[in-house]
């Protein structure tokens, strides 16, 4: 299977999907594949609008948790809440998906679901997981 990078958003403008909307319950504001084809890093000091989960697929990566930088490996995932400063860093092997969402009661879902903001978990790889992703894709591209 050849993975290439995707990127689905709300609006035309992925500029405009940093945003946090109240008026929904919760809303999905983009979501795709990260496929590396080189080490790369990311670091985002003041965080976005919104909720951003990470589902490493491969590889693995490193990103700041409780303060110390750590190592993600395949099947992990870590979500930051909003305003939360965010860095990570990852190999050509690394691949991850992606979303972030919004709402006005994203905050307490997660919080029932009890997860916590920065915090590495590890499901290990899902299929479940992959398809939920992947058909996030589809309704983006159905509208």
């Amino acid at each position: 299977m050849i993975i290439k990078s995707q990127a689905y958003y709300m609006y035309l403008d992925p500029n405009a999907s940093n945003v946090n909307l109240r008026e929904k319950f919760v809303s999905v504001n983009c979501a795709g594949i990260h496929k590396a084809d080189r080490t790369f890093v990311s670091e985002n000091p003041t965080g976005r609008e919104d909720f951003y989960i990470q589902y490493l697929m491969g590889g693995n990566m490193r990103t700041v948790s409780d303060g110390k930088l750590v190592k993600m490996e395949e099947g992990d995932f870590i979500l930051y809440y909003p305003h939360t400063p965010y860095y990570y860093e990852g190999s050509e092997a690394s691949y991850y998906y992606w979303v972030h969402f919004t709402g006005s009661e994203t905050l307490r879902l997660c919080q029932s679901c009890q997860l916590e903001n920065g915090k590495i978990y590890k499901p290990g790889p899902r299929k479940r997981l992959v398809s939920t992703f992947e058909r996030m894709f589809q309704d983006f591209i159905i509208r």
